[in-house]
């Protein structure tokens, strides 16, 4: 590693998770389901995820039904599933009809405030 720049490795180890969580115990920023610890000085100092899976939505409120809601989120865990994905983030804008419904939907909402940003 050259200590005047950041390094990137990629997580191949259980012991890079645990020094992961250990650097990052006592910042309130986190990482979702790291693939890549960045190191300074010899010192981890962040994380790279490429595997934060994420599926936008979109059902037209006056044509479905909470039905149908659910029929659709069953799909989305099956195709993600089908990809190796037991685990993935739908976002949910606040002013959504289902906003207050996806606990209900076994959805559990993740800490801190995010916002979301695109690329491309």
């Amino acid at each position: 590693m050259i200590d005047k720049y950041i390094d990137v490795i990629p997580i191949r180890e259980v012991s890079q998770i645990e020094a992961l969580k250990k650097a990052i115990k006592d910042d309130p920023h986190g990482v979702i389901d790291p693939t890549h610890l960045v190191f300074k000085h010899s010192e981890i100092v962040g994380a790279i995820s490429l595997n934060v899976a994420c599926i936008s939505w979109w059902l037209n409120e006056g044509k479905t039904s909470i039905r149908d809601t659910i029929s659709l989120i069953n799909v989305m865990n099956a195709l993600m599933a089908d990809n190796g994905k037991m685990s993935y983030i739908l976002p949910c804008n606040r002013e959504s009809p289902y906003y207050d419904m996806m606990k209900k939907l076994g959805f559990g909402k993740m800490s801190g405030d995010w916002g979301l940003f695109k690329k491309g």
